[in-house]
C-alpha cells in the first residue's frame, strides 16, 4: 500500500517542471497524463486510468490482501472523503493513502498563511467580495465581474455551517452596492457546483455544466479526556501500544481501530455515526516537554453532527468543543475519465 500511494507523490511531482517551462493544458485528462510519466513501476496514463476504476479494484489488482483494503485503506478514505475504497476512484484513493502515510507537514498559523504569503510576494490587488457573476462582453475576450464587497473580511463564521440547511440559507455579509470591473482575463479557482457557489456565468456560445456535488463533514474538535474503556482499553497507558486492528467491538461496533505509538486514530460506528477521531499535535513543541503535559486536543471527522450523547460516550470530561459543519470534499465516484471536465 505504502508503495502505491508513494508512487502517486512521485509522478505527481512531475509537474512542476511542466508548469516552470510556462506550458499548459486544456483539459483535466492532459494534466492527468502530464502528472505520470514513464517511471520503473508505472506507465504514462496510470493516474488518467485509474480515474476509470475503484480504489479497491486497483489495489486488490496489484495483490493486496482484501482485508488490507478494507481496514486501512478505508480508514484512509472515509477519514478523508467520507466514502469507501469502493465507491471512489482509483487516483483520488491514492491521495487519501498518501495522506495517512508519515512525513506530513503542517503550516504554524494555518494554511491560510500559504495563500496570505502568496499573495504578499505576488504585489497582486486584492479585493475581499462575493462574485455574483462573469459575463463575456466583447469579441475580443474581456469579462466583466459584478460583485459585492465583503463588509467583514476578517469574519469567517459563516462558512463553519456551510454543510447545514442553517448554513446553506446563510448569506456573505456584503455590502449592498453591486460594482463591476473588466478584466482581459478571469480565473475562477473556486467550486462551481451548486451547493458551492452561486456564480453566474454569461455570454458563453455553451453554458457550463457543473453537475456534481460535495461532500458534508462535520468537524468537531474536541479539548478533552478520551474514555479509554469505551474504546476498549483499560487505561489510557494501554492507548500507546503498536498498531492493530479489532472488526467488532460490543459497545461500538468497530469497523477498525488504529493505534500508533506517536498519535492515536480511531474509525468507528456508533448508532449508524461513521466518525473517526484523531489527536492532535501541536505544530511547535518545545525541546524536553514533557507529552504528558501538552493539552488532549482531538478532531473528529462524521459525516452528520454529532449529539451530547455521542461526545460524552467517547470523552470522559470536555473544556471546549468546537463545530465546523462544512462542504469539504466533493463527493467522489468510480468511471470518472468520461467526465473530468476542460479548464475552458
Amino acid at each position: 500500500m505504502l508503495e502505491y500511494s508513494s508512487s502517486t507523490s512521485i509522478v505527481s511531482s512531475s509537474i512542476y517542471p511542466f508548469l516552470e517551462s510556462r506550458q499548459y493544458v486544456d483539459d483535466v485528462s492532459d494534466l492527468l497524463l502530464h502528472m505520470s510519466p514513464s517511471a520503473k513501476f508505472i506507465n504514462s496514463s496510470v493516474l488518467l486510468n485509474n480515474t476509470n476504476i475503484s480504489l479497491m479494484r486497483r489495489m486488490l489488482d496489484l495483490g493486496m490482501s482484501r482485508r488490507l483494503v478494507e481496514e486501512l485503506a478505508m480508514a484512509a478514505v472515509n477519514t478523508n472523503y467520507g466514502q469507501k475504497p469502493h465507491s471512489v476512484h482509483a487516483t483520488v484513493g491514492a491521495v487519501a493513502l498518501a495522506g495517512a502515510e508519515g512525513e506530513l507537514w503542517s503550516v504554524e498559523g494555518g494554511n491560510r498563511r500559504v495563500a496570505e504569503e502568496l499573495l504578499s510576494r505576488s504585489g497582486a490587488h486584492f479585493v475581499q467580495a462575493q462574485v455574483n457573476s462573469v459575463a463575456l462582453i466583447s469579441e475580443d475576450s474581456s469579462f466583466r465581474v459584478s460583485f459585492n464587497r465583503v463588509d467583514k473580511p476578517d469574519e469567517p463564521e459563516w462558512l463553519f455551517n456551510e454543510g447545514s440547511n442553517e448554513g446553506k440559507s446563510r448569506k456573505v455579509p456584503v455590502r449592498s452596492r453591486e460594482e463591476k470591473e473588466d478584466f482581459d482575463m478571469v480565473v475562477l479557482a473556486t467550486p462551481m457546483t451548486k451547493d458551492k457557489t452561486t456564480i453566474k456565468i454569461h455570454g458563453l456560445k455553451e453554458a457550463p455544466v457543473f453537475p456534481r456535488r460535495y461532500h458534508r463533514t462535520v468537524a468537531t474538535l474536541v479539548d478533552g479526556k478520551i474514555n479509554p474503556k469505551n474504546v476498549n482499553y483499560e487505561s489510557e497507558a494501554d492507548m500507546t501500544a503498536t498498531t492493530f486492528f479489532i472488526d467488532k467491538l460490543d459497545n461500538l461496533n468497530s469497523l477498525s481501530i488504529l493505534v500508533f505509538p506517536t498519535f492515536y486514530f480511531f474509525l468507528v460506528i456508533w448508532k449508524e455515526v461513521f466518525f473517526s477521531i484523531f489527536l492532535q499535535s501541536p505544530i511547535e513543541v518545545p525541546p524536553g516537554t514533557d507529552p504528558s503535559q501538552l493539552p488532549e486536543v482531538w478532531k473528529i471527522f462524521s459525516q452528520s453532527p454529532l449529539t451530547e450523547e455521542d461526545l460524552d460516550l467517547i470523552f470522559e470530561s470536555r473544556q471546549e468543543t468546537r463545530v465546523m459543519d462544512w462542504l469539504a470534499y466533493p463527493h467522489y465516484r468510480v468511471q470518472q475519465r468520461d467526465t473530468l471536465g476542460t479548464f475552458k
